[in-house]
């Protein structure tokens, strides 16, 4: 999260505006999360939606928490 919501988000939306930071940020999430290419789009989506709650909630701690509780309730499930 530090590196896709804090460092990359950070900067492009300065440049070029919200909504391409919340594309690409959530596309740069969805490769680097790469398992399978059929798990990438739901990565993709859920990568924009984190990046849409910064960017609406100005507050970091709240993807890194959804982000968290996602892992936590992956590894517990399986």
């Amino acid at each position: 999260e530090l590196l896709f919501r804090g460092a990359l988000q950070s900067n492009i939306s300065p440049r070029w505006g919200n909504n391409w930071a919340i594309v690409l940020t959530g596309f740069f999430f969805g490769l680097m999360h790469f398992e399978s290419w059929t798990s990438v789009p739901p990565l993709i989506i859920f990568g924009m939606v984190l990046s849409w709650w910064r960017i609406h909630t100005g507050w970091l701690i709240f993807p890194v928490l959804a982000h968290f509780t996602n892992n936590a309730l992956a590894m517990l499930l399986l």
